[in-house]
């Protein structure tokens, strides 16, 4: 990004399509003031370096990073004091473990949700500027985490996935959440995408069809149609029963 600037320009979105940098000791993002309302981060980055969009991303609020990206270094969300949304589908970190500066700094943050299959989290210091507290989801797949992902008091309500003895065995390097709950899923982990065989003529598979369903709202239909087959099945039984009374009064 030499020479690149749009400082007070207004953007609504930047799309991020491989690795770059910035000049070397550049403290000030290119983006400065332009308000940013849609970061998106795609699949084959490996790095977002430091102070790339430092309070140039106000508008923003909610950000999903990709299973490629490793590191997102020191300020690099700086003053995205929009930002409450954060998921994160890789093992990522500062590559600078020495930084004392937040990547994600100065934001709203109140829910971030690791991917399952996100194993490692390096030093981040997530925070939230108002000092609510940040709703974590983690999956079983954790193993090992930085005692900085988040800020010094930060607090965090912890929801995680697996069991307490999964949770004890995860290397926290003397970090503790402020709550902890077990065995609880991010919002619309129950949504599965299945493969089915559509079959069509002779029983010859024609092609395959993927089918979404959302577990809850499964069960709820399910226990719906039952209630309608008890009440289907209680009205024949009363109808049985008025016509042997009135053959009854006929006889």
């Amino acid at each position: 990004l030499e020479g690149v600037s749009v400082i007070g320009v207004p953007v609504k979105e930047i799309r991020i399509r491989s690795d770059l940098s910035l000049p070397r000791y550049a403290y000030q993002s290119p983006f400065l003031g332009s308000g940013i309302e849609r970061v998106v981060v795609e699949e084959g980055v490996t790095k977002l370096p430091a102070n790339l969009f430092s309070d140039g991303c106000s508008g923003m609020t909610s950000l999903e990073l990709p299973e490629s990206l490793q590191y997102v270094e020191a300020g690099c969300f700086e003053n995205c004091t929009s930002l409450t949304s954060l998921v994160i589908r890789s093992n990522i970190g500062m590559s600078n473990r020495s930084s004392v500066v937040s990547s994600f700094g100065n934001s709203a943050l109140n829910t971030i949700r690791f991917a399952d299959g996100v194993t490692e989290i390096g030093k981040l210091l997530l925070e939230n500027k108002d000092g609510e507290a940040i709703t974590v989801y983690m999956p079983v797949s954790i193993t090992k985490m930085d005692a900085s992902v988040f800020e010094e008091n930060t607090s965090v309500d912890l929801m995680f996935a697996g069991t307490e003895e999964q949770w004890e065995s995860v290397n926290k390097n003397g970090w503790t959440p402020t709550s902890i709950t077990f065995g609880v899923q991010p919002a619309g982990a129950d949504r599965v995408s299945a493969p089915m065989a559509v079959r069509m003529g002779g029983g010859l598979p024609m092609q395959d069809a993927f089918v979404m369903y959302d577990k809850e709202e499964d069960d709820q239909k399910g226990t719906e149609d039952d209630n309608q087959k008890s009440d289907s099945e209680m009205n024949d039984e009363e109808e049985t029963e008025r016509l042997d009374r009135l053959q009854a009064f006929i006889s």
